[in-house]
């Protein structure tokens, strides 16, 4: 990459404004990674085992953690459609835009999936998931989310695409290369 100065900074010769691979990380890595962590919260309460265990021993309600981390799960994703369609392909927007309606429509329903268990001796409430409406919810959810990567990717938002040489190909490119530069 060749740089220049003008008036004392240094430019680029793709331009100061290319940010796309920072742009990857925060805005499609960050969330593809974050809804991998919500999935785990939303199955078992918690993102690892030893989570798991303490907030066991300190009673805290598991069901309320699994609700939290199916509504962030459904956050990221709705974050990560509208953070990535502006770059996808016309047949992986249509897409993009179903699996988003989709989760928009489980986002608003949520209240469905869940009650309260009243104690009035103890003036407490103790949430409650229905866990055969969770389970279908959650499922599909995770099959959209696994769904999604496929229009990124051919979009080249996740691997880019490269082609692959072989040895021969490689060398014989090389030496080309270096017999034309003069």
């Amino acid at each position: 990459m060749v740089l220049s100065k003008e008036r004392g900074e240094e430019i680029s010769e793709t331009g100061n404004w290319n940010v796309a691979q920072s742009y990857s990380n925060l805005k499609v890595m960050k969330l593809l990674y974050l809804a991998d962590e919500y999935e785990k919260i939303a199955l078992f309460g918690s993102s690892d085992i030893v989570e798991d265990i303490l907030n066991s021993v300190q009673g805290i309600n598991k069901d309320e953690l699994r609700l939290t981390g199916y509504r962030r799960l459904l956050i990221e994703l709705i974050m990560l459609i509208n953070n990535t369609i502006f770059a996808v392909k016309e047949a992986g927007k249509s897409k993009l835009e179903e699996y988003k309606k989709e989760l928009n429509k489980f986002s608003n329903e949520i209240d469905l999936i869940y009650q309260f268990q009243y104690n009035a001796i103890k003036k407490s409430r103790r949430l409650i998931i229905d866990e055969k409406k969770f389970k279908f919810c959650l499922d599909r959810v995770i099959e959209i989310k696994s769904l999604i990567n496929s229009p990124l990717n051919d979009a080249d938002l996740i691997f880019t695409a490269r082609t692959q040489l072989s040895a021969k190909e490689m060398k014989e490119k090389l030496f080309k290369s270096f017999t034309e530069r003069g």
